[in-house]
């Protein structure tokens, strides 16, 4: 108890005591830098961009910028709901090819991307092979009765790729080996509400 007040009253002089603040600054230098202890802060992490700036940098004209962004918009491995319309945006409507398909193998490692299926299904009628084969390869990998859908409309697509590409993953998913889109419908159609992944 004798300790803890001589303790206080030391304090109390070097706090009182003209130029005290440097005295202090002396004290806690020497301790820190004699403890052993980490020093902590109650500093708060650096805040993630807005959401208003993000949407801004999303509509750019520049076309680093945008894929900047993209990568920049991938948080706790799912795309934020507040930007899931501008991906949706970009991925439909963007006049260049490289930037879909950085936007596609972006939500293609987002946890939700079957948020994005009507958007990447719009992908496969794009003239740009490329933007077709990213995003064939995401849509069959999303576990969805959704993106089943989305393969079998596109059994009778236009583009060859992208049928055979359909055709492939409609066999690899279900196990079935029907050779028409007439044919894949028609299972389809009976299978859907009870179909699950294994």
């Amino acid at each position: 108890m004798q300790h803890a007040v001589v303790q206080l009253i030391v304090v109390g002089v070097i706090l009182s005591w003209p130029g005290s603040s440097c005295a202090m600054d002396r004290a806690v230098t020497t301790r820190q830098a004699t403890s052993s202890a980490p020093l902590t802060t109650n500093a708060p992490p650096p805040a993630p961009a807005a959401t208003d700036t993000m949407v801004e940098r999303l509509r750019s004209n520049n076309d680093e910028v945008v894929q900047a962004t993209l990568l920049d918009a991938l948080m706790d491995d799912n795309v934020p709901a507040a930007l899931l319309p501008e991906f949706e945006r970009v991925l439909r409507q963007h006049p260049h090819a490289d930037v879909r398909v950085a936007a596609i193998e972006i939500v293609g490692a987002a946890d939700n991307r079957a948020h994005l299926l009507p958007a990447l299904g719009e992908c496969l009628k794009h003239a740009d092979e490329d933007v077709r084969g990213a995003a064939m390869t995401v849509i069959a990998d999303t576990e969805s009765k959704r993106a089943l859908d989305i393969l079998v409309a596109q059994r009778g697509s236009a583009f060859a790729d992208v049928r055979d590409g359909a055709q492939d993953n409609l066999e690899i998913i279900t196990e079935k080996e029907f050779t028409s889109q007439a044919q894949w419908r028609a299972w389809w159609t009976i299978a859907r509400p009870t179909f699950t992944f294994d």
